[in-house]
């Protein structure tokens, strides 16, 4: 029996667990699209809040390639977009001024 290399890899059966891992993923994600993201233009100035919104768009797109590669990896995105924005809030407050 021969094997041909340049066949497409047959699709990896999903379970229950990925599907809901990466379903809650990304609705964490859009949770924090919503806030704190969202509401960072009452603490950064504009241009802080416009590379904000671009690093939770990159999430998203990120999240979105990962359901169907890596579904477990899903949750880690609204995580690591958490951490971006309160270093980046941290970094502001305490480097640039910035106040409510």
């Amino acid at each position: 029996m021969s094997h041909d290399l340049n066949a497409p890899a047959a699709p990896r059966k999903r379970d229950f667990p990925d599907g809901l891992l990466s379903f809650g993923g990304l609705a964490l994600h859009l949770i924090v699209g919503v806030f704190p993201f969202s509401a960072s233009g009452l603490l950064a100035p504009l241009w802080a809040v416009i590379v904000l919104g671009l690093v939770w768009l990159a999430g998203l797109v990120i999240a979105i390639r990962l359901v169907r590669s890596r579904p477990r990896l899903v949750p880690l995105v609204p995580l690591v977009a958490l951490v971006f924005w309160a270093g980046l809030m941290l970094v502001g407050d305490l480097l640039l001024d910035w106040t409510a």
